[in-house]
């Protein structure tokens, strides 16, 4: 009876051991994928900061200037003013 335990508790002890074992290895794996998607989360930030500066320099105002000029489009300096008849009623 006593050798039935031993042998019981042997094998406990050795499948806990293999389980151990193989939960460690999972565990290293999914830590070096965490470390490839922290690394991937830290090159998408970096292109994004460089995407919005982009952005924000081309929408700035002076870019948007400088394309109208090279467009053709005027800023006219004399407004319209509305104050004839004419302009209201066709």
């Amino acid at each position: 009876m006593k050798n039935i335990y031993k042998h019981v508790v042997g094998g406990g002890i050795f499948i806990l051991i293999g389980i151990n074992i193989i939960l460690f290895a999972q565990s290293i794996a999914l830590s070096d994928n965490l470390l490839k998607i922290e690394k991937d989360t830290q090159i998408l930030q970096v292109e994004n900061r460089e995407l919005e500066r982009k952005l924000y320099a081309q929408n700035s105002h002076v870019y948007l200037r400088s394309v109208a000029q090279q467009l053709g489009f005027i800023k006219k300096s004399d407004p319209i003013y509305i104050d004839s008849i004419k302009y209201t009623q066709n």
